[in-house]
């Protein structure tokens, strides 16, 4: 096996797998414990004017820390502050409630681990839309990831016209309460509006806000939550498809370039190989600079989220450092699979499990602990199961009391 530890997290409507956990739902600066927490961010207004975060400097503000907490805010707000707290453009799929609660303590998490920890307790899912990361149902997410690849392949096909129109970048800005065809006129601006058919529902929309988007993948986003594709005919025109071209494709076998430029250069290896060992049926072709995927439909946005929450991992406690301290504090919901995962990666040793308690391992649990160390966690997690571990110097072992007994 290779690197780190496994967790089990479920995926509605998507496959059940378990996947490497060194993006764990938690992880604990090396320098703790005595560590100053992060200081919390003001929100910025709504009048102040935003440089969103483009390209590597995006990717360096999703490795940072920070320290916060949601105590029953509605999805929509915690979108907001975190979006426009840490200047990354976050699209809310319009079917979304915003309304539903979030309660969560985030202690020491990288900003990207933090905002997967609430699409996970959310049943959400998301994916990276350029530099807009796109927040959806997961099938919804998985369609949008695909649909993506299938009109750009077009658009590189159609011709210098095509590509000069529709890879031109714009700057996205709109208030709250717009209007479908306010946006679209964001979106097509420098267009003749008799050359694009574009008809779109009546609706309000949240402020959004980004910088630098090429076109075709500001037209996605507008259309995709109308249950709305996007293709091109032969002479490069705008045509919208009432179904999504991906609606009957989510279990059949797909082709995709899995986008690895988030990746730490020094760790791409280590962390195709975690992805392979946790994909066995799909297959994997990877070259200097890219890597091809082959794998059923749905399981490609698990494959591109996994690979994205490895490369946004954040620091751990070095093996032998937590023994007897207390470092761990948080109020969450999570599987037990997640939490002993976590405590795993931080205690620096393997967790193992046999096949036979996925089920028990993907039961979740809430919990409220307070300058605990990992091994109380551990306890609290399984008090109320029927699950018994072993800790040793290389292994945290899971496995059934009942087994135990025999």
């Amino acid at each position: 096996m290779v690197g780190d530890v496994r967790i089990w997290i479920s995926w509605p409507a998507a496959r059940l797998s378990t996947i490497a956990v060194a993006a764990c739902v938690l992880f604990v600066p090396a320098d703790l414990p005595g560590a100053q927490p992060a200081k919390r961010q003001e929100p910025v207004t709504r009048d102040e004017p935003l440089e969103w975060l483009t390209g590597t400097q995006r990717i360096a503000q999703l490795r940072r820390s920070i320290t916060t907490n949601w105590n029953d805010v509605p999805l929509g707000q915690v979108i907001e502050q975190l979006s426009r707290t840490q200047r990354i453009s976050i699209f809310r799929d319009r079917r979304v409630d915003p309304s539903v609660i979030v309660r969560m303590d985030v202690n020491a998490l990288s900003v990207f681990e933090a905002l997967c920890q609430v699409l996970d307790q959310q049943g959400l899912a998301g994916c990276w839309i350029g530099d807009i990361f796109y927040i959806a149902a997961p099938d919804d997410a998985a369609r949008l990831l695909l649909a993506r690849q299938t009109l750009r392949n077009e658009i590189e096909r159609g011709g210098e016209r095509v590509r000069r129109r529709w890879l031109a970048r714009i700057d996205l800005d709109w208030p709250r309460l717009s209007v479908p065809d306010d946006l679209r006129r964001v979106v097509l601006a420098g267009i003749d509006d008799s050359e694009v058919e574009m008809r779109l529902p009546h609706d309000l929309w949240p402020a959004f806000g980004a910088a630098d988007v090429p076109r075709f993948d500001a037209l996605l986003l507008l259309v995709h939550g109308f249950d709305q594709d996007v293709a091109f005919d032969k002479g490069g025109e705008i045509r919208l498809l009432a179904t999504p071209r991906e609606t009957d494709e989510l279990r059949e076998l797909r082709e995709y370039r899995l986008e690895t430029d988030r990746v730490p250069a020094g760790r791409r290896r280590e962390i195709l190989e975690l992805i392979v060992s946790e994909f066995p049926e799909a297959t994997f072709n990877p070259s200097a600079d890219s890597t091809e995927v082959r794998a059923v439909a749905a399981d490609i946005l698990t494959i591109q989220m996994l690979a994205d929450r490895l490369s946004f991992a954040g620091t751990k406690v070095a093996p032998g450092d937590e023994e007897g301290k207390k470092v761990v504090s948080l109020r969450t919901r999570a599987s037990i699979g997640q939490v002993l995962a976590t405590a795993a990666r931080n205690l620096g040793v393997e967790l193992q499990y046999p096949p036979e308690l996925r089920e028990a391992l993907d039961r979740q649990v809430e919990l409220d602990v307070s300058r605990v160390t990992w091994r109380e966690l551990i306890e609290t997690a399984l008090r109320e199961t029927d699950l018994d571990w072993e800790l040793d110097e290389r292994v945290l072992a899971v496995r059934s009391r009942n087994e135990r007994d025999k």
